[in-house]
């Protein structure tokens, strides 16, 4: 409704705005086609408008579909776009997102020492800017690095850094992704009793939730 507005008064930073909007709703349920043509068009329109922080929200939003999508060169090109912008223009929090998403991206890519790097400067900026919930996400994703490193107790540090800031949030659902890793770096270990006791936990939160809450619950239920 908001779109046919901003189309009919002219407004094209508003309509962008819905465009993107729009395109996020269709990634969430799954239409990714739909999605990233209205994504690329709200980034057309920013930057024919020379409106750099609207398009920094556009590469982040394009990077995010093109990971969860499995086009992981092409998220990595988009996010490292929208980070160049980011840091042009100052944006702190632009930054820090652009940088977890890019870090998230170079993990699937094995790319692990780049990928601690962005997800240690994005912790740096979260930090600064007292922005708890991305902190959480932050060490979720570092304790990733560290397991696919094979740095188990690293991992399990990071870990549970995680779950503590997720559940001071009142975000325990959240914690399904640190669970697994607990349980997967508790079973390399050698501990398999903590490791199915993560697990279990990790698996009932699912069941709980039907999916609804972790960011990949899809992940978190094939690791348990």
């Amino acid at each position: 409704q908001a779109r046919g507005i901003y189309e009919a008064v002219g407004d094209r930073v508003g309509l962008g705005s819905c465009l993107l909007s729009i395109g996020q709703g269709l990634r969430y349920i799954g239409d990714y086609a739909q999605a990233e043509v209205l994504l690329q068009d709200a980034r057309q329109s920013f930057e024919s408008l020379n409106d750099r922080w609207w398009q920094l929200l556009s590469w982040n939003e394009l990077g995010i579909l093109y990971m969860v999508v499995g086009e992981l060169a092409e998220a990595q090109n988009c996010l490292a776009r929208g980070l160049d912008l980011g840091r042009a223009i100052g944006d702190e929090s632009g930054q820090a997102y652009l940088l977890c998403n890019l870090g998230q991206v170079q993990r699937e890519l094995g790319e692990l020492e780049a990928a601690e790097q962005s997800l240690q400067e994005g912790l740096n900026l979260a930090q600064s800017q007292s922005d708890a919930h991305l902190e959480a996400i932050c060490h979720s994703d570092l304790a990733l690095v560290n397991l696919q490193a094979a740095r188990f107790p690293q991992a399990i540090q990071q870990a549970k850094l995680s779950m503590t800031k997720f559940q001071a949030l009142d975000l325990a659902i959240s914690t399904t992704a640190d669970l697994g890793t607990l349980a997967a770096a508790h079973l390399a270990l050698g501990e398999q009793h903590m490791a199915l006791s993560y697990a279990q936990e990790a698996g009932a939160l699912l069941e709980q939730s039907h999916g609804e809450g972790p960011d990949y619950p899809r992940r978190d239920y094939w690791v348990c």
